[in-house]
């Protein structure tokens, strides 16, 4: 999953303006979407009380951190400042981890009636392009 996750960043960057910070973040997106998310935030969780589980783990985080480090980097706009992408890139990624954090461990009775994605996708695109 990782490994395809840039080229597949690359492909969405090279569609046209209207359609290129959608389709990027709809790239982004399944890295938190797939089984080994769910199965990464359950074992985080977990190391949060084992002091050797979490240094075991913590080594493991840098890559994903590049990883999406380099796809900021791809994707920053010539026009709006380094810091101020990065920002807003940490941002974006934070709430979609957010959203797929609480999609993955949030108890519920009924099944969610309304998929969240696009309504947070809509307003990080707006982030990203403003």
């Amino acid at each position: 999953m990782e490994a395809d996750l840039r080229p597949r960043a690359a492909d969405a960057l090279t569609l046209g303006r209207a359609r290129r910070t959608s389709a990027l973040l709809d790239v982004l997106w399944t890295a938190f979407t797939d089984e080994l998310y769910t199965v990464w935030v359950k074992v985080w969780i977990a190391a949060v009380d084992d002091p050797e589980l979490y240094a075991a783990l913590a080594p493991l985080e840098r890559p994903q951190s590049a990883l999406f480090a380099a796809i900021a980097d791809d994707a920053a706009p010539k026009t709006v400042p380094r810091s101020e992408w990065t920002r807003r890139f940490s941002a974006a990624l934070d709430a979609m981890r957010g959203l797929a954090l609480k999609l993955t461990i949030q108890p519920r009775t009924t099944p969610i009636q309304r998929d969240p994605w696009p309504a947070l996708r809509r307003e990080l695109t707006h982030l990203l392009d403003r």
